[in-house]
């Protein structure tokens, strides 16, 4: 689809709106980065980035769309995994491991050989007793695991 669009690409959003030509918009990927900049009276404005779209988990029959954001953490136990979010437990038949490379971009980290979270949720973490707290749930900090994510976490 988007090489089929040519590299000038001219927007006229509204009157009183100048036509700004956006040059290379489009990288080889395929997907460009910043689409459109709407100039409205010379203050550029750049339009809201597109949301990340939903993930589809089957669990029973049906099909629960979840935005990684909405994940808490993932547990896994044999070949099925418990994905808790705010409000509920979805039990899906998938390894841990193709969950880390599903969800890893979307600002995950693997803690434990059981466990995967999310990063935007963690509250507090005790390297001590190995435990990171999320909301009212405790998850495990593996040894294995605690420098990779200590390395990842901004810390003060």
């Amino acid at each position: 689809m988007w090489d089929s669009l040519p590299n000038d690409i001219q927007l006229n959003c509204e009157r009183d709106t100048e036509i700004i030509p956006l040059r290379n918009t489009i990288p080889a990927g395929g997907i460009p980065d910043k689409t459109f900049i709407q100039y409205s009276n010379m203050n550029a404005q750049p339009l809201p980035q597109p949301t990340v779209p939903s993930l589809f988990f089957r669990s029973n029959g049906w099909m629960y769309a979840l935005h990684p954001w909405d994940i808490l953490f993932v547990q896994s136990s044999g070949n099925y995994c418990d994905i808790q979010t705010v409000d509920q437990k979805i039990t899906i038949k998938k390894s841990l491991s193709y969950l880390v490379s599903t969800l890893e971009p979307h600002g995950f980290r693997r803690v434990h050989r059981s466990f995967l979270i999310g990063l935007r949720h963690i509250d507090r973490i005790n390297p001590t007793d190995g435990l990171i707290e999320i909301g009212e749930h405790q998850v495990p900090l593996g040894r294995k695991y605690r420098e990779p994510l200590f390395d990842t976490l901004q810390i003060i």
